[in-house]
């Protein structure tokens, strides 16, 4: 569960590789010398620059470091501002930190998502629809400022259900778009970026459906 702080230092989210405490040092060495050669690829650090990190290697030693550097500043922050475990809010006890129900309903992940269920102008075929959509309107996606993940799903079935009827509706394609919250998305779409991809879509696009939601992971559950 994430907790949003506000008029302070922004905080970096990092992720990083571990091991157990006391591994063996011939075995620390080599795999730390791996990731770090890993990290240094032209394509290992594009990938990592289109989901919005910035790859960065180290020593164990640095590593051990900042931790506790962070663990030392994050106690003077959690002493000062009085942190508790509202349990009773919670539901749980303090080995079990899964959210109740109310706090789940209102999303348990900080970004914003944008759904848009896509179909094909007339005319158009469904591989010219893919054709187009994957090499010519996806790699405007870049260049849309705070745009932290676009995700193209293509429909390969649809499959309905004997008790519920179906929605009469044709989707040839579901375009996925996250951001960090509703103001980075407000900016993202005002770009002039967007603007483009928007002139795109145009071009291929017959109708569209877009939602605005918030995520809840209900698997894998959040630790």
């Amino acid at each position: 569960m994430k907790t949003r702080l506000t008029h302070c230092n922004l905080v970096a989210t990092a992720s990083n590789i571990g091991g157990s405490k006391g591994g063996l040092p011939l075995f620390q060495q080599p795999a730390n010398a791996a990731v770090a050669q890993a990290l240094a690829r032209p394509e290992i650090r594009t990938r990592f620059a289109d989901a919005g990190s910035e790859p960065a290697a180290s020593t164990p030693d640095q590593f051990a470091r900042v931790i506790r550097a962070d663990l030392a500043k994050w106690k003077q922050v959690i002493v000062a501002a009085s942190v508790r475990i509202d349990q009773d809010r919670l539901g749980c006890s303090a080995h079990d930190m899964t959210p109740e129900p109310a706090t789940a309903l209102r999303g348990n992940t900080d970004m914003v998502k944008s759904i848009s269920l896509l179909t094909r102008k007339p005319g158009i075929t469904r591989e010219e629809f893919i054709r187009h959509w994957v090499d010519q309107h996806a790699p405007l996606a870049h260049a849309v400022p705070g745009l932290r993940r676009y995700v193209l799903s293509l429909i390969e079935e649809e499959p309905t259900r004997p008790d519920i009827p179906t929605q009469e509706m044709q989707v040839d394609g579901i375009a996925e778009l996250w951001y960090d919250d509703m103001q980075a998305l407000r900016r993202g779409v005002a770009s002039a970026e967007a603007q483009r991809l928007r002139a795109d879509g145009a071009l291929f696009i017959g109708r569209i459906k877009t939602f605005v939601t918030v995520e809840n992971v209900i698997i894998p559950r959040a630790q």
